[in-house]
């Protein structure tokens, strides 16, 4: 080997070491780039580019991304550092992905004013990302029209279509449906937009405020509130209201009495059937609470003739039709509403004692409205009424049972306070039948029959929707 060969060989071994010297002990942080690309939109962890710490562990390491602004592109400083040795690298942040929007169509009424970022149908950060019509479109007539969206982050852009259906003019206000006044309990928890609605001509999704700002629930007096319904044509209604915050003094009791009682209840009346009950009731003097509905229009004469005789009338429901009462909270008080009505027009009075259609514990209701009956028989609490459901049922209304079945059922309960239910519906001759041997059998057994009146024994059931 020559000299010169021999000097150069000496050189490669000093610079390999002198490398080695420098990268070991000074630079004990390996890292997997010195210079880390990532997008704006993903979350970059720097810790995950440390390959490995000579002597150390990677969690020992300082790391100073401070100077980075995530929001925006660009090339920005990361600082690691590991027993006073510093190394810095720049990470670049990039914008690379096409935004993947979804677009929807839309309906607008004439001379409404519309975006194009209206059409987008999952959330975006307007920040980052674009949204415009790609032409200048005059929507002056009302007809179909079919727009192009373009949307785009730095200069990455999609166009996607569309179709914008635009209305006839609307200068026709919204209907607020339910509003009325309401007697409340002091410091009850009262949902104020749980019996109001409102509709629209051509908005299906009208907007419904309330200013509440002169209630106060924790003192008893009147106060006036105030709903708003506005369209998306800017079109306003406004209804006011009267609010009487009364003691809070809950109806009846939930701790039976030493007394043998038997409230007598009928559902679903009146009806063809409802005075030969009448008849029954005044033979054995014997008082009863009749639950009204509003279906049998012939006989709404036979509430007053029934509350006049000394039994209590109840609400139970006016179109009796699950599927439009549990539709929604504000559907069930429209539907009390209008079995109230009825009732003071016989009566001059409304009562307070409600049973549910079906019972407080009802899963039907679930078919229409998720979670309605939790909500019910909290709401109407609050309003000052009372619901009842039974402890003892004749099960007259699950089919033409026989006479005699009906009385072994409706006989079955030893309870000191019985809430019995009957129904008084049309079709419900066999329970005429069975009434006076199941009052005579309690009464045999020292039983009384009342009314249901504040002070009564009341029943829930276990609400299971």
């Amino acid at each position: 080997m020559n000299k010169s060969l021999k000097i150069l060989l000496i050189i490669i071994v000093l610079i390999f070491s002198i490398v080695i010297l420098l990268i070991y002990p000074t630079n004990p942080i390996v890292l997997y780039s010195y210079h880390p690309v990532a997008e704006i939109s993903q979350k970059f962890d720097p810790y995950e580019n440390i390959k490995r710490v000579i002597g150390g562990k990677v969690s020992d390491v300082n790391v100073d991304t401070s100077k980075i602004d995530f929001t925006k592109t660009g090339k920005y400083p990361i600082t690691y550092r590991y027993n006073n040795i510093e190394t810095t690298v720049t990470l670049e942040l990039q914008d690379t992905i096409i935004p993947d929007l979804e677009v929807q169509e839309l309906t607008i009424d004439l001379n409404m004013e519309v975006k194009a970022s209206d059409l987008i149908k999952n959330y975006y950060d307007s920040k980052r990302t674009e949204v415009s019509f790609k032409e200048d479109y005059q929507f002056d007539k009302p007809g179909d029209y079919e727009v192009a969206i373009r949307i785009c982050r730095n200069n990455n852009c999609v166009t996607k279509k569309s179709v914008i259906h635009v209305l006839p003019e609307d200068n026709v206000s919204p209907v607020i449906n339910g509003v009325r006044n309401l007697t409340v309990l002091k410091d009850s928890d009262i949902d104020l937009l749980s019996s109001v609605s409102v509709s629209d001509n051509q908005d299906d999704n009208p907007i419904l405020t309330i200013d509440s700002s002169n209630l106060d629930i924790s003192k008893i007096g009147n106060y006036q509130i105030t709903y708003y319904a506005k369209d998306r044509s800017l079109n306003v209604t406004k209804e006011t209201c009267i609010v009487t915050v009364v003691e809070n003094k809950k109806i009846g009791t939930t701790v039976p009495s030493d007394e043998k009682v038997v409230y007598l209840t009928f559902d679903d009346g009146p009806s063809e059937n409802t005075q030969q009950v009448l008849d029954i009731l005044d033979v054995y003097d014997v008082k009863a609470t009749f639950f009204v509905t509003g279906t049998n229009k012939e006989y709404f004469d036979l509430i007053k003739t029934a509350y006049e005789a000394g039994h209590t009338i109840g609400l139970h429901t006016y179109v009796h039709e699950y599927d439009q009462i549990y539709c929604s909270t504000s559907a069930y008080f429209a539907d009390l509403k209008k079995i109230e009505d009825l009732v003071y027009n016989q009566i001059g009075s409304i009562p307070k004692y409600i049973r549910f259609p079906g019972g407080s514990s009802n899963q039907i209701s679930k078919q229409y409205c998720n979670r309605i009956m939790s909500k019910l028989t909290k709401e109407v609490l609050n309003r000052g009424y009372q619901y009842y459901d039974w402890n003892e049922d004749s099960e007259d209304g699950s089919g033409q049972l026989s006479v005699k079945q009906l009385i072994k059922n409706a006989t079955a309960a030893d309870e000191n306070n019985i809430i019995l239910l009957f129904h008084d519906a049309n079709g419900k001759e066999n329970t005429i039948k069975a009434l006076g041997p199941v009052i005579e059998y309690y009464q045999n057994k020292g039983y009384v029959f009342k009314a249901i009146d504040d002070s009564s024994y009341v029943v829930h059931h276990s609400v299971v929707n």
